[in-house]
């Protein structure tokens, strides 16, 4: 999704603020494809997702990214960029693990994150 691309520019060439205010109206509906968080259906739907969508998503978009930014990036982002395309894109099932127990990657949520790292673990990246 584009949110994605642009908090990857921004973690990387500037700094994440939360704010807890609202800016802007945000029209969400129970037919939204993503945005409505509660609920069986939405962890189904999710999960479905994820097990259906382009294994190598993540992966490709890190690599896009990698590609296009390399040389503007600071040392510790394009480090970063390195070892999560080498270690995410291993086919050792040990290295993945290693990674994903002590990767400096996160998502937003403890649930998110645990299952970003149970998904770099098996291999669905």
């Amino acid at each position: 999704m584009h949110d994605w691309w642009v908090y990857l520019v921004v973690s990387a060439f500037g700094e994440v603020i939360f704010d807890d205010n609202a800016y802007i109206d945000y029209r969400q509906h129970e037919e939204n494809v993503i945005g409505v968080r509660n609920g069986l259906r939405f962890w189904r739907q999710r999960l479905a997702r994820l097990l259906s969508r382009d294994k190598n998503q993540l992966l490709d978009q890190v690599g896009e990214f990698f590609k296009l930014y390399e040389a503007d990036l600071p040392e510790k982002q394009r480090k970063l960029c390195l070892d999560f395309l080498n270690e995410c894109g291993s086919s050792s099932f040990i290295d993945r693990l290693l990674y994903a127990i002590k990767a400096p990657v996160y998502r937003q949520s403890t649930l998110d994150d645990g299952l970003f790292r149970v998904l770099l673990i098996i291999g669905v990246r």
